[in-house]
């Protein structure tokens, strides 16, 4: 169960500091609730999540953390918030919010990449792209569900740019800057 929610008025935000404090709490809602664990729990298990995708280390020996990717949990929260916005006739809920998330999730239309710890910080730092094929999920289906409403061009942009990029052009690109991690 989620924890309490607050009302949002269908119009919408009254500024994008709202908006921001909004989604950074639908997030922290969301990454508390029991239904994230399940989720960690099943991408482990059946998704083979318990190992880093670059340096094939085990989440029990190192801490292994699953990467939202392309998109990062606040864009897919923004994602749930602009549909819901669109389609709602009430009071729409940080409840309401965190429970797409959770089918987005639960559907694997986000993309998770477990990379250990140190990985995870250089990925947002560097802003690197990661291959498709280490992609648990396919997020690149929020672009062609048209009840999903995608609120900036960014996303979209980001979205395409990952869409094809391939193991073999972040060996050629990428590697050399995670050179120091990469198990050979």
């Amino acid at each position: 169960m989620f924890v309490t929610s607050y009302g949002l008025p269908i119009d919408g935000f009254i500024s994008e500091k709202q908006e921001s404090t909004y989604i950074k709490n639908i997030e922290r809602i969301f990454r508390a609730s029991k239904e994230y664990k399940q989720f960690v729990t099943m991408i482990r298990q059946e998704y083979d999540g318990e190992y880093c995708r670059i340096t094939n280390e085990h989440y029990m020996d190192v801490e292994v953390e699953l990467h939202h990717y392309p998109l990062t949990l606040y864009e897919i929260c923004l994602i749930a918030t602009h549909t819901l916005l669109k389609q709602k006739q009430n009071i729409l809920t940080t409840f309401d919010v965190a429970n797409l998330v959770c089918k987005i999730h639960f559907d694997l239309k986000v993309g998770i990449i477990p990379i250990t710890k140190t990985i995870h910080e250089k990925v947002h730092n560097q802003d690197l792209l990661l291959p498709r094929e280490w992609v648990i999920g396919n997020p690149w289906s929020l672009l062609e569900d048209q009840d999903f409403v995608i609120p900036e061009e960014f996303i979209i942009w980001k979205l395409k740019q990952t869409e094809n990029f391939t193991l073999q052009q972040f060996e050629q690109l990428c590697k050399p800057i995670l050179w120091p991690y990469v198990k050979q």
